[in-house]
């Protein structure tokens, strides 16, 4: 599942696909910055509160994703509009 996941991502940046549809795999907070998304429950950093959450098997638009030390953030749009950064390994890209 990677491979597609990767696949889907590059088509969506690198070739100006304009959207990438995906569904949460289980409920997921979302986050200000793809770095409060990362280490939210990191134990040795301060907690982080999130902009809001999704329940399980949502819609949301990856706009974007980012790879950093031991994370694979996304940023995405829910249904509702609302901006923000969630891991990407929290996501299904295979519709649900």
């Amino acid at each position: 599942m990677g491979k597609l996941i990767k696949i889907i991502l590059i088509c969506a940046i690198a070739s100006g696909c304009t959207k990438v549809e995906s569904h949460t795999k289980e409920q997921v907070n979302i986050y200000a910055t793809e770095t409060d998304a990362a280490y939210a429950d990191a134990l040795n950093r301060p907690k982080v509160a999130p902009l809001t959450s999704l329940s399980q098997g949502e819609i949301v638009t990856v706009l974007s994703d980012t790879y950093g030390k031991d994370y694979w953030a996304c940023h995405i749009r829910t249904q509702t509009g609302k901006e923000g950064w969630v891991l990407c390994t929290s996501l299904d890209y295979r519709g649900g």
